[in-house]
């Protein structure tokens, strides 16, 4: 059958997910012209079930509604379980009622987590990584703390650093996100444990609470000695080191550990361990009293007259998690520990170092837990954090999709953490609605209609990830939960960094205020966080009943999908070609590249790319010229060559209508001696460059690496192009996997289809085609 979600101007916008049998249903009409008045039905195997008209529209064009007609149609009246549909006119939408629409996203989440899973083998897709975190170097700050610059401790020490979790696109560890992730994981559990089925682990524990020990294990790790604690583990040195698996790092062995006595990454870390402590008693008792004695130590040296407020690392960009709020985390520290201990003292510090109401619930500001935890014992903190949450509830009442905050980076973390303050507390009818919208909002109930989840579950899922880990290994990123949208006077000023195509199919449901893109260059609206995962596991516990036990599923599986052979093919054995090797000695580099040998078979050079004191980047490789329009039919190419397992290499495809500095490639991970197959599609430009991939323009094929550390030789036996028309796609469905691999793509004029689970994504004009 054939969804139309979208149809003549008018579009169905809610959630794919489905709904529990009692929570509140509703979708959304977004429109340009009025539907009111029109009439709609529901069906159930076929029968009409419920039916009505289209009500008025309840808001026009602005800055949350991209369109000048948004209709609430509400259909909560519905609580048989099963599979319906949505009807008005030609447009058309299914969706379901089940017991347990959302353990499985989930558990799904969780899994990204395990995926971002630093210094141990139970991770998922890489190696065990950063394993020279074990002697991180500490590094002190260097002159006042608001510079945020710093330098290596005296006298020169290491500590064990090793564990916890990359916090998002790059593979830094910071002790506020690690310590904010663990707080919500174990909420969450603590909100609903039947919630939380075993998928993934490999200890006795559901998936949450193995995933949760992983970062009180790191955060145990942070205070090693009365002068040092840890707030950071790497510094920005991260970011110029070229796309690499975690487990392929020139940094090995080499990062900092940032230390100072900073009162926000301490009390944030003894709030964790404390709950920790508490939710692990019967569970763990040796490391239940570890962590006691760790959050009692490490409150009572933040509250020590040598203490600073924070301390943070100053990037050329932008400051890393720089906050200074640190009243909230030492209230919240003292409260778990009066709730852990019953010793008055802890009530006593947590009610005289007590917050404010705030006004955003994530990373930087977390006003509400201190509050909300406090207001056990407190009736002024409680009446805090509830007119704190009753604004986050009026505000969601402002437009018909239920945002609940401004629009800035990272907008949907603040939502759900602001939508998890109103469910936690759940005081009145708003709060609980402003629980619900959230819920609804991440599924698809949203003016460009995506989930925001990376699920091959979800018909209408997001597919672009700013990520190294998943595009090298050229994984769909199962669970990494979206930025989601992003106010448009930030977005502009990342615009050199991150320029996104002109005709990007969700360019039509921005707004003035408000900006999305399901684009992998887009690290303000894809790039996934540790944070956000945890603010996500913990709003599913929240929308789902806690009196039904989820059954294990992952999720993970998919569709193998066949192709038909190529219609063209150019194989071209690689001794044929003139190769020219290069490195960036020329600049006042110091990399190396041995000039290309031929040989029967293939040919070779060996690379040597060494970090650079005089350039910001460093790199060696190789090109051959193609000529112009000799591509022209192509859209993919293989390379058989052989490089060393683990070593990133980037393909770049030379247009002569593109500068250097702006050529398409695509990095890949070494396999060994292998066919690496790559489309043309998945070829992009650097940040701020924005020229369509054109295979008549093609001039020259390149090969380089710029990963500093890299050491070996390189071969290259055929380079084989190749082109279809179209591709026939047979899905099958195939068992789980941990390690879900690409799915074929089938083409078609103006829109495009990708097959997983025997459903399809929908594609570009809105429609869902099976």
């Amino acid at each position: 059958m054939a969804l139309h979600l979208s149809w003549a101007g008018t579009w169905l916008r809610y959630n794919h997910a489905g709904f529990t049998p009692s929570a509140t249903k509703s979708l959304v009409i977004m429109a340009n012209s009025s539907q009111e008045g029109k009439s709609w039905s529901i069906k159930k195997d076929g029968v009409q079930v419920l039916s009505g008209e289209v009500p008025a529209s309840s808001f026009s064009e602005d800055a949350s509604h991209p369109k000048n007609f948004n209709h609430l149609v509400d259909f909560s009246a519905l609580s048989d379980t099963g599979a319906y549909s949505f009807n008005l006119g030609e447009l058309s939408g299914e969706f379901a009622i089940k017991a347990d629409p959302y353990s499985l996203f989930a558990t799904q989440a969780l899994r990204h987590l395990r995926v971002a899973r630093s210094g141990t083998v139970q991770t998922l897709l890489h190696q065990a990584s950063h394993l020279g975190d074990s002697a991180a170097i500490v590094a002190a700050p260097q002159g006042d703390l608001d510079n945020g610059a710093w330098q290596i401790a005296s006298p020169q020490r290491t500590v064990d650093m090793r564990g916890g979790w990359y916090d998002a696109g790059d593979y830094i560890k910071f002790t506020l996100n690690e310590a904010y992730t663990v707080w919500n994981l174990l909420n969450a559990y603590e909100h609903n444990p039947k919630f939380f089925p075993k998928v993934y682990s490999q200890s006795s524990y559901p998936d949450i609470l193995d995933e949760a020990l992983h970062g009180l294990d790191y955060l145990a790790k942070t205070f090693p000695d009365e002068n040092t604690f840890i707030i950071q583990v790497g510094t920005s040195a991260d970011h110029s080191q070229g796309n690499r698996l975690p487990e392929s790092d020139a940094l090995e062995g080499k990062r900092q550990a940032l230390s100072a006595l900073s009162r926000v990454h301490m009390g944030a870390t003894a709030a964790a361990l404390a709950q920790g402590a508490r939710v692990f008693a019967e569970l763990d008792a040796t490391r239940s009293a570890k962590w006691r004695t760790l959050a009692q130590s490490i409150l009572t040296r933040a509250l020590s007259d040598d203490a600073v407020r924070t301390a943070y690392e100053k990037d050329a960009t932008n400051d890393f998690y720089r906050t200074n709020r640190d009243s909230a985390m030492i209230t919240l520290a003292a409260a778990e520990l009066y709730e852990l201990t019953q010793d008055a003292e802890y009530l006593n510090i947590a009610q005289s170092w007590a917050p404010p109401k705030g006004y955003e619930v994530g990373w930087a500001s977390w006003n509400f837990f201190a509050n909300a935890t406090l207001g056990q014992w407190d009736e002024s903190a409680l009446s805090r954090a509830t007119e704190e949450a009753q604004g986050y509830a009026t505000k969601a009442q402002s437009n018909i999709w239920g945002f609940n905050y401004q629009f800035l980076w990272a907008s949907l973390h603040r939502w759900m953490g602001a939508a998890n303050a109103c469910g936690r507390l759940q005081a009145n009818v708003e709060q609980k609605q402003c629980l619900e919208s959230m819920r609804d909002v991440l599924f698809g109930r949203n003016p460009w209609g995506v989930s925001f989840i990376f699920s091959q579950d979800l018909p209408n899922t997001v597919r672009n990830i700013y990520s190294q880990i998943y595009p090298l290994l050229d994984e769909f990123p199962v669970g990494a939960i979206s930025e989601g949208p992003g106010d448009v006077a930030t977005h502009e000023d990342m615009a050199e960094w991150m320029t996104m195509p002109a005709d990007h199919y969700l360019k039509e449901f921005n707004t003035s205020a408000a900006v999305f893109y399901d684009h992998g260059k887009n690290f303000m609206t894809q790039e996934a966080t540790i944070t956000g995962q945890g603010d996500f596991v913990y709003l599913m516990a929240l929308v789902s009943d806690k009196n039904f036990t989820a059954a294990p599923d992952s999720g993970v599986g998919g569709a193998k999908a066949s192709v038909s052979k190529a219609d063209t093919t150019w194989l071209v054995p690689a001794t044929s070609l003139t190769w020219h090797s290069y490195d960036d000695q020329g600049e006042g580099g110091a990399s190396t590249a041995t000039p290309v040998v031929k040989s029967d078979t293939d040919i070779s050079t060996h690379w040597q790319v060494n970090a650079s004191t005089t350039l910001d980047y460093q790199y060696a490789g190789m090109n051959t010229n193609i000529g112009l329009n000799k591509l022209t039919a192509m859209t993919g190419l293989i390379l058989r060559m052989d490089v060393p397992p683990g070593v990133a290499v980037k393909i770049q495809l030379e247009q002569n209508n593109v500068k250097d500095y702006g050529y398409h490639s695509k990095v890949i991970v070494g396999k060994g001696e292998d066919d690496y197959r790559i489309d043309f599609d998945q070829f992009v430009q650097p940040f701020g460059a924005a020229v369509a991939m054109d295979p008549s323009k093609i001039i020259r094929l390149g090969i380089m690496c710029e990963t500093a550390g890299a050491d070996f030789t390189i071969s290259v036996s055929e380079v084989e192009f190749y082109g279809y028309e179209d591709q026939i796609i047979t899905p099958t469905l195939q068992k789980e996997s941990q390690n879900t691999k690409k799915q074929a793509r089938k083409r078609f004029t103006g829109s495009q289809i990708e097959v997983f689970n025997g459903k399809s994504w929908l594609d570009l004009q809105g429609r869902l085609v099976q």
